[in-house]
């Protein structure tokens, strides 16, 4: 405004800004811009404007309540919440504290609550056992944690009830009583037992009840195990390990059946492969037949059935690597094993053995000695204070072994006093479960429907993983050694069997075979047409005047004497540059049985020498006609 009275401005150059409303008043403040003073002037005094109104106040204080309400609610959840409960009393002085759930009941009957919020805004009044990781205890007497507490909050926070203000913490069963009939006292009072319990007949007689079982309480034998270093031949040898003794004899035997067929196929028709003797042939064969394995070199077949043969050999070449291949890594790593006393309770029943058991664990002590009087005759058991107790007489051979649950020898297993010589061997050998106790519905007061409720939101923590995923970090927490958890192991040892493979040598068989009888048809096949050609040409060849004994001559002898006299030109012909064509003619005409086998080799062999260099006329001598070679061909 000031500005404008110094130097009025058209009305087109002026900006007015839209009005500026503070929320929590309800003025509103409109102004020109004309400096950058005036906006920091405006912003300042609607901020002032704010904190004048009443609304922000009002919630200032509220927020400000809330905080302190909620800072002093956590402080007093922590403390017990009825002074004047006397835990060791059994007279029955105590106030009673369980819930009535009758009127919620009827809701749920009615359709007009859900089961699983039926207990939105109640209040359920809890007694805690003392003791360890369960339920931790401060200095003061106070609450501050623990896995029993941790998985009540977590319920509570599902369920929708409270418990915080409605809680005891109790040392347990007074001297000489045991934990159920401690339980069943206090259920009068409350309406939950927040300990760990074995699930059992007995106290499910007594009027009992387990909502959920979250807790492993199987039993287990336990005992000390040494561990044993592999003898040095068993490490040196581990790469035979992925086969067993039977497989790799098995593999000999088919690198040489399949080197003879290669042989056999390829004879007649593969000089470069097989040349020279049977013997040496067949051992060539057996070279290529094991190269292929390590890929430094393989059958190179020239005939169709070699070919199919070939395919089949290293098709199970390529099986047989890449099972070795995979089961190789595990067995090259030897490690020491294990060697306990006993691998079960039935061993140590058929020893006669002692078995420890910890005395404070009523359930577990009742339940397994009350096993082995049915299941195990032979078993004595002996009583030991604590974890410590029972490992040092393991130790100490005053027992071979001892019983706990899985739960508890996981605990166990990670305390100090397992010197990492102790492992839990076999299986459970009685399948338990537990968790915390309330009681049944006999009382009136409809308690079955808080049970249904905690069964509901403690079954879908279990789908979660929640019980897990908190007895890992308790599990954690606790450990005091760096022993390793040692897995039972497999039932499959991983090794391949004959059984297992003999299928693939059974296809490699199957096919060999077929190529063996199909080369044979073929072979006879051939003799055949070779009879009838040699008694064709040997019709057409007429014996030659001068000769030696011509008139008794079979067509047989006619050709075996021109055989000779061709073998002798071509050695005394040798033109520079084809000794090895010779060397070959020579060795072919040899080795032949008959006319029509002989002029089949010669076709070939002169087309190839032709490819090759200098016309196979150079080979043919010059007698009477050209020579006996030139005239068979």
């Amino acid at each position: 405004q000031r500005f404008e009275q110094r130097s009025p401005l058209p009305p087109h150059h002026r900006r007015e800004l839209t009005p500026l409303h503070c929320p929590l008043h309800h003025s509103t403040t409109r102004f020109r811009l004309s400096l950058p003073t005036d906006l920091v002037t405006s912003v300042l005094r609607c901020l002032l404007t704010v904190m004048m109104a009443r609304e922000v106040w009002a919630v200032v204080v509220l927020v400000v309540f809330l905080l302190a309400g909620a800072q002093g609610q956590a402080v007093a959840s922590s403390q017990p919440s009825f002074p004047s409960f006397v835990d060791a009393d059994r007279t029955g002085s105590n106030a009673v504290h369980r819930g009535a759930w009758c009127g919620l009941e009827s809701q749920v009957k009615n359709g007009t609550l859900p089961l699983r919020d039926a207990l939105v805004g109640q209040k359920l009044s809890l007694i805690f056992a003392k003791g360890g990781l369960w339920t931790k205890v401060g200095d003061d007497g106070s609450l501050t944690g623990g896995y029993h507490v941790t998985l009540m909050d977590e319920l509570a926070s599902r369920a929708g009830f409270t418990w915080r203000d409605s809680f005891v913490l109790s040392n347990g069963p007074n001297d000489g009583e045991t934990y159920t009939a401690w339980a069943q006292y206090q259920l009068e009072y409350f309406d939950v037992v927040v300990d760990w319990f074995v699930d059992n007949s007995e106290r499910r007689s007594g009027g009992l009840s387990f909502p959920y079982n979250f807790l492993d309480l199987s039993y287990i034998v336990y005992t000390r195990v040494v561990k044993i270093d592999p003898p040095l031949q068993e490490v040196l040898f581990s790469f035979l390990k992925p086969f067993r003794d039977e497989l790799w004899v098995m593999i000999l035997v088919c690198i040489l059946y399949s080197a003879t067929v290669y042989w056999w196929l390829e004879k007649d028709s593969n000089d470069d492969d097989l040349h020279g003797s049977t013997a040496s042939g067949v051992g060539k064969g057996v070279f290529l037949a094991a190269a292929n394995f390590t890929g430094a070199g393989g059958f190179e077949p020239i005939s169709p059935l070699g070919k199919i043969h070939t395919i089949s050999w290293t098709f199970i070449i390529l099986l047989i690597v890449s099972a070795y291949t995979a089961n190789l890594a595990t067995f090259l790593i030897v490690e020491a094993s294990a060697v306990s006393s006993i691998e079960s309770i039935q061993e140590a029943g058929d020893l006669g053995a002692t078995l420890c058991v910890q005395q404070g664990s009523t359930a577990v002590a009742a339940g397994a000695k009350a096993y082995a009087a049915v299941n195990v005759p032979g078993v004595t058991f002996v009583d030991k204070n604590d974890t410590e107790s029972i490992m040092n007489a393991i130790r100490a051979e005053e027992c071979i072994g001892a019983v706990s649950t899985v739960d508890t020898w996981s605990l166990a297993g990670i305390s100090k006093h397992n010197q990492c010589d102790m492992d839990y061997v076999g299986r459970p050998f009685k399948g338990k479960q537990g968790g915390w106790m309330t009681r049944s519905d006999y009382g009136g007061i409809c308690s079955s429907l808080m049970n249904d409720v905690i069964t509901v939101h403690m079954t879908e923590m279990e789908d979660a993983g929640f019980f897990e995923e908190q007895w890992g970090k308790v599990l954690h927490e606790q450990r005091e050694n760096n022993c390793l958890v040692v897995e039972t192991p497999a039932a499959s040892d991983g090794q391949q069997g004959l059984t297992s493979m003999g299928g693939l040598f059974l296809v490699h068989a199957v096919i060999s075979i077929s190529c063996l009888v199909a080369h044979q048809v073929g072979k006879w096949r051939a003799s055949r047409a070779a009879q009838l050609e040699k008694k064709k040409v040997e019709s057409i060849l007429p014996v030659q005047e001068g000769d030696d004994g011509a008139k008794g001559w079979t067509p047989a002898s006619r050709w075996q004497v021109a055989t000779q006299k061709t073998i002798a030109e071509v050695r005394q012909k040798k033109p520079p540059g084809m000794r090895a064509q010779h060397e070959m003619l020579t060795q072919l005409i040899e080795k032949t049985d008959s006319l029509a086998e002989a002029l089949k080799v010669l076709q070939r062999d002169v087309s190839s020498m032709k490819q090759k260099g200098p016309n196979i006329a150079n080979l043919v001598p010059p007698a009477r006609g050209g020579g006996v070679l030139e005239e068979v061909h």
